[in-house]
């Protein structure tokens, strides 16, 4: 059990390099884009005079407007990505947690070990808040 548990450390870091070499790419692509709105911005105000003569803002928009939605589908992708290495993150932390409450279960080590502090394996707000909660003037 234990040597299942050693696996979080690895599985996490595999998990943390995959997202942020995926990261990457898409942040270059959604950098490449926003600089291609601001040339055809750029572009269309040194021109400014002759859109409104030639009556083309519509056709000049409507460019802008296709490289935006371009940069839209990209970073609806990328937050779609995230949020699966997060899930899959969350579900990493999830089964090792649970290995390790198991792994407490199996050791046999009398329950008040764990309840003194002596191998405390509870992350300081809980053991705050229910240290809190106990001395709590209020009722109920």
């Amino acid at each position: 059990m234990a040597s299942v548990m050693i696996l979080v450390i690895p599985t996490g870091l595999y998990l943390i390099v995959k997202q942020v070499s995926s990261q990457k790419g898409i942040r270059v692509a959604l950098l490449r884009k926003k600089e291609e709105v601001d040339g055809k911005v750029v572009e269309m105000l040194g021109g400014i005079e002759t859109i409104r003569v030639l009556n083309t803002v519509r056709f000049e928009v409507a460019k802008v407007e296709k490289s935006t939605e371009e940069r839209r589908k990209i970073e609806i992708k990328h937050h779609i990505y995230m949020a699966l290495y997060d899930a899959a993150k969350s579900l990493n932390e999830g089964f090792f947690h649970n290995c390790g409450d198991r792994l407490i279960d199996l050791s046999g080590l009398p329950e008040p070990y764990f309840k003194r502090g002596y191998l405390s394996l509870r992350h300081p707000v809980y053991e705050y808040y229910e240290s809190t909660s106990r001395d709590s003037p209020h009722p109920g």
